[in-house]
């Protein structure tokens, strides 16, 4: 091939980067914050109120079909679990940090901790409290770990 031919390839322009797609979530049922109090305060009866952090007047309530997805995608399970220094509350932070992006920020998803350990936490269409723990991506209806005071949840 002749020097000007490879020249004439070399500086075409290159092909436009296509745009990422972004799953659109299906969840759509607001929530507010004193209603999302209300719910913390039934599932918890006796919590320090103080340790109960919302950022948002009004949440969205969580499809499943959208946590299905997002944990099927998450990856802050590749990281290897390192004692202090990437354990229990970095993998919830990561996760609940994943969830903050255009059209997931909104939804009512967060961090949990207890005395012993931290992971994330939930309110579905039903208004129901779930538990996902990170670091497997199990959900569960009860807490994880043996800890039984809760001293932050963040939503």
């Amino acid at each position: 091939m002749c020097f000007s031919k490879i020249w004439e390839q070399l500086t075409q322009p290159a092909p436009p980067t296509p745009e990422p797609t972004i799953y659109t979530p299906v969840s759509n049922r607001p929530i507010e914050l004193q209603e999302i109090y209300n719910i913390l305060l039934a599932q918890f009866p006796g919590i320090d109120f103080d340790v109960i952090k919302l950022s948002d007047s009004v949440s969205i309530l969580c499809n499943m079909d959208d946590v299905a997805y997002f944990l099927a995608e998450h990856e802050a399970n590749k990281f290897p679990y390192v004692a202090e220094y990437y354990d229990c509350d970095d993998y919830a932070l990561k996760m609940a940090g994943d969830f903050s992006i255009p059209q997931w920020a909104n939804l009512c998803i967060g961090e949990i901790w207890t005395d012993t350990h931290a992971f994330n936490i939930l309110i579905n269409e039903d208004k129901e409290i779930l538990f996902v723990e990170p670091q497997t991506n199990e959900i569960s209806t009860e807490l994880f770990g043996s800890g039984t005071k809760i001293t932050l949840v963040k939503v």
